[in-house]
């Protein structure tokens, strides 16, 4: 497979099938993509912007890495399908409105008394998101 007049790189790399090995089994949870994955130190793995998010943020799907794990081939061509289904269905609308009027609620944590940390990173996900779609 050719893109833009570059050789694809080989899919028989260790290194390559090793980071794909792990995108699925850490960041692919219950058959869709985490927005965050938050590592505790025993272990266990907060998910973030995902289904099973609902005691951090509420949000359930993040467009971010949905359309980055689709574009660099890191899904299987079903789950690239689901994916594109999630956007259809759940995020049919730029969240860049919505990032004035709405509020997270914020549980716990260090940031528990100022929604400052959280407004930022979110704000730099859909700048991101924006730089991204106009490059292309």
């Amino acid at each position: 497979m050719r893109r833009i007049g570059r050789d694809a790189p080989p899919r028989h790399s260790t290194r390559l099938r090793t980071r794909e090995e792990d995108f699925q089994r850490v960041l692919i949870v219950d058959g869709t993509i985490l927005g965050y994955a938050y590592f505790q130190d025993d272990g266990r793995i907060e998910y973030l912007l995902h289904p099973h998010d609902s005691k951090t943020t509420g949000i359930s799907y993040s467009l971010l890495p949905m359309i980055h794990a689709i574009i660099n081939d890191l899904l299987t061509p079903a789950q690239a399908a689901a994916h594109v289904g999630y956007i259809k269905t759940h995020l049919p609308l730029s969240m860049a409105p919505a990032c004035s009027i709405v509020r997270f609620p914020i549980q716990g944590g260090p940031s528990a008394t100022s929604s400052a940390p959280r407004a930022a990173r979110f704000s730099a996900e859909i700048g991101i998101m924006y730089t991204h779609a106009h490059l292309r």
